[in-house]
């Protein structure tokens, strides 16, 4: 019977021990060593409890030769330098097993600043086979198990190549792929940013290659008025009603007003296009951006009807729906200004759910990222979290991964060549102060040399003169002997 219980026990253990992947996504060296870029994880019940995405760099503590994280890590300091979410400065520690229990480990990494660790497994043990269950009050950091191969290989990598950075991306989620739900992304922003509409058209033509299996929803920023009442209403160039919209430094449009007005009929075109066509909201949003945002640098409800009207869409159900969301019939009538919207109150609420404080932010489910939001963020999240996968997150992860662009190539050139110019003057310049040194050095006067040089070299010249003068003079002496006896000779 006792048997049967462990048995019974034994299986809930490994049962509370799920499997995920982590995906290697540079330097591209290491990538190619792993099949599909994956590497094959176990998570367990230590740590984290709940579902979590981290990006960010792979360290390992290469002091200690047993590299496993049993003792406190002092010489590692991997704490994080900001407070964005989705960043590179997550610090994930790799260790080995064994030694010490994985919680142990677990609290090591923790307190050297460690947002995750990933722990390598033993020998040739599947695992899958390892009993992975030490629940810790104390440790709130999420413990992962790869295969020794996969760890060996990126111990390897760290060793042989010092100073790299291993930038890698983690997803889990305790629910079984099979029934996973859409995923909910929200996006939260203003119609009075440019950058938010780049945003929207970049990503708009990738949400449609996902279908069903993402949700996605846009959520326009609005703050509520704390001096406003029904009773004593009163009239602000940057709120209607209760809600407010203050302009940035940055925004086109100075009137808080005109911008939540597009903000409520951006709302109307989403709502209609869930009706319709998916498309037409994106459609929307580019088309407003070339020719309201870039040419007209405006926001007015003229520009929109145009914008309607070039798209071929009918305007009669985006002044209804406007009108709807104040409860007046028509907005001829400046007084809807001091009502209530529905549309500005939804968004207002949905932002208190969420608990937002800073803005433009995406919501995946449960979690918020903050801060400068890429489209490279957005799309591989989707890509790693959806079931089924489009063809677009293999070329797109291939393509966020790849060599350095032409561009990048040619700054580097140029760069190489400033430095080589730098160097070749600044070597001129070191070997010119060797030679000033050499000669001044014991006080000797390099003019007075050169002086003594050519006197004594004219002194020489002088003196070859005179022998040579010489010389010639006592040859025609000789010669004239030679003359005198040979004629003498000639008359006998």
């Amino acid at each position: 019977m006792s048997n049967l219980i462990f048995k019974f026990y034994l299986q809930i253990i490994l049962f509370l021990t799920i499997y995920s992947q982590i995906s290697i996504l540079s330097p591209y060296n290491l990538v190619e060593k792993f099949y599909n870029k994956k590497i094959e994880m176990a998570y367990g019940q230590v740590g984290l409890q709940s579902n979590f995405y981290i990006r960010g760099q792979i360290y390992m503590d290469t002091i200690t030769e047993s590299h496993d994280a049993c003792t406190p890590l002092t010489g590692l300091d991997l704490k994080r330098r900001n407070d964005t979410i989705y960043d590179e400065n997550y610090k994930i520690l790799l260790a080995y097993r064994g030694t010490c229990s994985f919680s142990q480990k677990a609290r090591n990494a923790q307190e050297a600043g460690a947002s995750m660790l990933i722990v390598i497994n033993q020998g040739n043990t599947p695992i899958k086979n390892v009993i992975f269950n030490e629940e810790s009050n104390d440790i709130y950091i999420p413990v992962a198990l790869i295969n020794y191969d996969d760890g060996k290989i990126i111990e390897n990598f760290i060793k042989f190549n010092p100073g790299s950075k291993i930038l890698t991306e983690v997803n889990f989620s305790p629910l079984n792929q099979n029934e996973k739900k859409a995923i909910d992304f929200r996006l939260f922003f203003s119609s009075s940013e440019p950058k938010a509409y780049k945003l929207i058209g970049k990503i708009g033509e990738y949400l449609e290659k996902f279908g069903e299996q993402v949700v996605f929803t846009p959520h326009y920023v609005v703050h509520q008025d704390p001096y406003y009442s029904k009773e004593n209403p009163r009239i602000n160039i940057n709120c209607l009603g209760p809600y407010c919209y203050f302009p940035k430094e940055t925004t086109i449009v100075k009137d808080g007003q005109k911008i939540m007005m597009e903000d409520i009929r951006q709302k109307c075109m989403f709502n209609y296009s869930k009706k319709k066509s998916p498309s037409l909201y994106y459609e929307y949003m580019s088309t407003f951006s070339k020719e309201c945002i870039i040419n007209k640098k405006t926001l007015n409800e003229m520009c929109s009807k145009n914008t309607l009207q070039a798209l071929g869409y009918p305007q009669n159900y985006l002044d209804k729906c406007v009108a709807d969301s104040f409860g007046v019939n028509d907005l001829y009538s400046s007084a809807y200004i001091e009502k209530e919207n529905k549309i500005l109150k939804d968004e207002y609420d949905t932002i208190l759910k969420y608990k937002l404080k800073s803005f433009p932010a995406v919501i995946f489910d449960d979690m918020t990222i903050y801060g400068a939001i890429k489209e490279s963020t957005i799309i591989i999240y989707l890509c790693n979290n959806v079931k089924y996968k489009p063809d677009i997150c293999n070329s797109y992860i291939n393509k966020s991964i790849k060599m350095p662009g032409k561009k990048m190539i040619y700054f580097l050139i140029f760069l190489l060549v400033i430095i080589n110019i730098f160097l070749f003057f600044m070597c001129k310049k070191y070997i010119i102060q060797r030679i000033d040194d050499r000669v001044t050095s014991g006080n000797i006067d390099i003019d007075s040399r050169i002086n003594n040089v050519i006197n004594n070299y004219f002194a020489l010249k002088n003196s070859s003169n005179d022998y040579k003068a010489f010389d010639n003079k006592n040859e025609s002496k000789s010669s004239q002997v030679i003359e005198m006896r040979e004629g003498s000779v000639g008359t006998i």
